[in-house]
C-alpha cells in the first residue's frame, strides 16, 4: 500500500518515484539525509531535487545582470553596436 503525506501547501504526496541504487549509494544517501537533519531519505531527496541551490540562484542573478548591462550598453550606444 502506498503511503501519502500532506505538505505545507495542502497537496498530498501520492506519486511514487522509484530509483535503483547500489547498497553503497543507498547508505551514502541515508547518511547525507541524517547528517542534514532530515527525518527521511524521501524528504532529503525531495528538497534537493526540487529546490534550486544557492549556486543556481546566484548564477541566474549574474545572468540577468549581464543581460541588463548589455541592454544598457546597447541603448547608450544608440543601438549601433
Amino acid at each position: 500500500m502506498q503511503q501519502t503525506e500532506t505538505f505545507k501547501n495542502g497537496e498530498r504526496g501520492n506519486h511514487l518515484l522509484q530509483v535503483r541504487l547500489t547498497k553503497t549509494q543507498h547508505e551514502r544517501l541515508k547518511a547525507l539525509a541524517t547528517a542534514s537533519g532530515f527525518a527521511t531519505v524521501s524528504d532529503y531527496v525531495r528538497i534537493n531535487l526540487l529546490n534550486p541551490s544557492i549556486e543556481e540562484k546566484l548564477n541566474r542573478i549574474m545572468s540577468l545582470l549581464s543581460e541588463k548591462n548589455e541592454n544598457e550598453e546597447y541603448e547608450n550606444d544608440g543601438g549601433n553596436s
